[in-house]
């Protein structure tokens, strides 16, 4: 295995020119530097990318904080955006936020830049921290608003729109609306969404057919169990697909049919949900275009550690009606 005094050897340097190189190579110049790093690649003294990465001060990495990072959503966008920080050529480091653990002031002189994933345990004084320290910093489904900080959110108000407009065009006019979080900025989006649907089609808004199953599976299981034994329902618009998914269980262990008697609309596009299990309808529902999202996010991440201008950028997604057999 080549040693350092072999790489100064080979470049024809002092080993303690090797050593600035790799610690402190704003210092070195450039013809220096090259040689030091081509005889590091020649013996493979350390990994090439690693030294290179030493040398230039990038660690070639990018972060994920991300709430419910096993959850459906989170999940499956964490997937796409490793794909897609791969191809750019990033490794990615994901971590699960929590209460307990300061991620970002621990990611700082690790990553080269951070995206923040939803309602993850980050508050403004750790983004003003990031900004301090110069690490790109990109928010996604976030409502969080920094001149400095780019922002990635979806459609949510025109999803949740367009998928009540299409229950009543089936000819649903008694419709629940499964409602997320009361403080989270999407669920409330989704739920306006829904009341203007309703209200440009001349129905009244009832706010006993609003329940709210907080994104999970168990409350929003029960509570619509409760409401469609108690009222006469056609329609039922979900603020995610796994309320949606929880709905047609409800539904089906009432034996009300689905979609004859009842159609079901989620939001979000799982893929698991929109396939016919157990005798369950593959799921209508709002798509959140994931590999678009994760794209964005790194391109736009590569253009920012590349040192582009890339401020103010506050992009929102179009979010289109999947229709499949629980609303058809």
């Amino acid at each position: 295995m080549a040693s350092i005094e072999d790489v100064a050897r080979e470049a024809k340097v002092s080993i303690a020119t090797v050593s600035r190189v790799l610690n402190n190579p704003e210092i070195v110049s450039e013809k220096t530097k090259k040689l030091v790093l081509d005889a590091i690649d020649k013996l493979n003294y350390t990994p090439n990318m690693l030294a290179r990465n030493l040398a230039s001060r990038k660690t070639n990495t990018i972060a994920v904080i991300s709430q419910e990072i096993a959850g459906p959503f989170f999940g499956e966008l964490s997937l796409r955006i490793n794909e897609a920080a791969i191809k750019s050529g990033y490794g990615v480091l994901f971590c699960n936020s929590s209460k307990e653990f300061d991620y970002v002031r621990f990611l700082i002189g690790k990553v080269d830049g951070v995206l923040i994933v939803g309602y993850a345990h980050v508050d403004n004084k750790h983004l003003k921290m990031l900004i301090s320290q110069n690490i790109p910093t990109i928010l996604i489904q976030s409502s969080k608003k920094l001149k400095s900080i780019p922002t990635i959110n979806i459609d949510n108000f025109n999803g949740a729109y367009k998928a009540t407009s299409y229950l009543i065009q089936k000819g649903c006019k008694k419709i629940i609306h499964i409602h997320g979080p009361k403080n989270h900025f999407e669920a409330i989006e989704r739920f306006e969404g829904f009341k203007k649907a309703l209200e440009d089609n001349s129905i009244p808004f009832n706010k006993n057919m609003v329940i709210y199953g907080n994104f999970m599976m168990q409350p929003a299981y029960e509570n619509c169990l409760k409401t469609l034994k108690k009222y006469d329902v056609d329609g039922i618009f979900a603020s995610s697909d796994l309320m949606a998914y929880a709905a047609i269980l409800a539904a089906k262990d009432l034996g009300i049919n689905v979609p004859d008697k009842l159609k079901v609309i989620g939001f979000d596009d799982i893929e698991y949900y929109s396939l016919n299990i157990a005798n369950v309808p593959s799921l209508t529902t709002i798509r959140q275009p994931l590999d678009i999202i994760a794209i964005t996010a790194v391109n736009l991440m590569k253009d920012m550690l590349d040192g582009k201008k890339v401020l103010n950028q506050h992009i929102v997604l179009p979010a289109d009606l999947i229709v499949r057999k629980s609303a058809d």
